[in-house]
């Protein structure tokens, strides 16, 4: 385990090293990891953001979020707040559902509060693809099915997807996380409410 931390945490130095030079926000903290030359450090952390599909097509997800609220985001509500930079290391897709029948008026963020998110998606929503993506570029393009593992496993590490390159986020700047159906594929079961959560694993720079 610490040959793991200690290899991402020097990945996520370069990373963000890369970054310092195209942004200042990313420069002020681009030392962090090596002590003395930062007042920021880097830390293993998780950001998540879930939300209810209610349609196909393609829907953005934060639009529906107004602030950080636990169990729903640790989004700053649709960013991250100055000094809270990242480096995605790797992330997953989980999915819950509730029966619709008698459920029409629970507000979605009380029902994802209490989701267990252990349900195996529908082919539908498998082969949709998911972006997650800056003001300025896609940052994570995947298929719903190379990020959903709704299978047992020996860790939680085997949940998640790693992601080969290493995409910063930005502080101060607005994410969008968008889901698009495949074109004319059959919608969801109208039976139950369909709920999501997208949980992206980054080695975030907090203060020391």
């Amino acid at each position: 385990m610490e040959n793991r931390v200690e290899l991402m945490q020097q990945k996520v130095s370069g990373a963000f090293a890369k970054a310092a030079t195209t942004s200042k926000a990313v420069a002020d903290c681009a030392g962090s990891g090596r002590p003395g030359t930062s007042d920021y450090k880097n830390a293993e952390r998780v950001l998540y953001v879930t939300g209810e599909i209610t349609s196909s097509g393609q829907n953005e997800y934060f639009q529906a979020i107004l602030k950080k609220e636990t169990g729903v985001t640790n989004f700053d509500r649709n960013r991250l707040n100055p000094g809270r930079n990242g480096v995605a290391t790797s992330a997953k897709f989980e999915y819950a559902t509730i029966v619709t029948a008698g459920n029409e008026a629970v507000d979605w963020k009380a029902a994802v509060k209490v989701a267990d998110f252990s349900e195996e998606c529908p082919g539908t929503l498998k082969n949709s693809e998911t972006m997650f993506e800056d003001s300025v570029k896609p940052l994570i393009v995947l298929p719903v099915s190379e990020l959903h593992n709704p299978n047992v496993t020996r860790s939680n590490d085997e949940l998640y997807r790693s992601l080969g390159d290493l995409r910063v986020l930005e502080a101060d700047t607005d994410f969008k996380l968008t889901i698009k159906f495949p074109e004319g594929a059959a919608p969801l079961d109208a039976a139950k409410r369909h709920f999501f959560r997208y949980t992206i694993r980054v080695g975030e720079t907090v203060s020391r």
